[in-house]
């Protein structure tokens, strides 16, 4: 099953610039997202019933910014805590590709800040997509399960990195190190966005 963009207007997403959120380096310009046309911005609008998913806006400035899809969630969660936040972006070094990350939360929920952070999930989301217009369904991907304690996974990022053919993906854990209980940043690197190697602290 894949979930589909049904606004016509959504076809040309292929063409976005893709500078608002996660920025991949690129060895050379991607043909398959040429020309560009606007910058695309996934984001989160808050802990209302809906606000906790991914929302999609689009700029040709970088200040004013229309919502796509009705102002609709054009992605929603349906694994882990059913609820998504702090979305990234990043595209393959062939332009072929798109991947977005999430932090895997739901605060509308009602569980809070402090279960949230100290005994929350330690995974993230990942949707993929050949054209910003057709997803995969989600994945979770524990990234932060064996840091020891670990009460979270938020905020990831990720970067290709041209010399070794992968990507670094980072992200904040709540975890006790040396007797402080605080977020760090850990990262760990991917080829494909299921396959990760063991969480390292950045």
């Amino acid at each position: 099953m894949t979930h589909v963009l049904r606004r016509p207007a959504l076809i040309g997403l292929a063409g976005v610039l893709l500078l608002a959120l996660g920025l991949t380096v690129l060895e050379r310009p991607a043909k398959a997202a040429d020309p560009y046309t606007a910058y695309l911005m996934a984001h989160f609008t808050g802990e209302s019933a809906n606000g906790e998913q991914i929302y999609f806006a689009t700029s040709t400035d970088g200040l004013h910014w229309t919502d796509l899809n009705s102002s609709l969630p054009v992605l929603t969660s349906s694994i882990g805590e059913l609820g998504v936040r702090d979305p990234a972006i990043v595209r393959s070094p062939s332009g072929d590709r798109f991947y977005l990350i999430a932090t895997d939360l739901r605060i509308a929920a009602g569980k809070g800040w402090d279960v949230a952070q100290h005994d929350g999930s330690t995974s993230l989301v990942v949707w993929e997509s050949p054209d910003l217009v057709t997803w995969s369904v989600p994945r979770l991907v524990n990234v932060a399960g064996a840091i020891p304690d670990a009460g979270c996974a938020w905020a990831p990022e990720a970067i290709y990195d041209p010399a070794t053919g992968d990507y670094v993906v980072y992200w904040a854990t709540i975890s006790p190190r040396n007797g402080v209980d605080k977020a760090r940043i850990y990262y760990s690197r991917t080829r494909d966005f299921r396959t990760f190697t063991a969480a390292q602290l950045y």
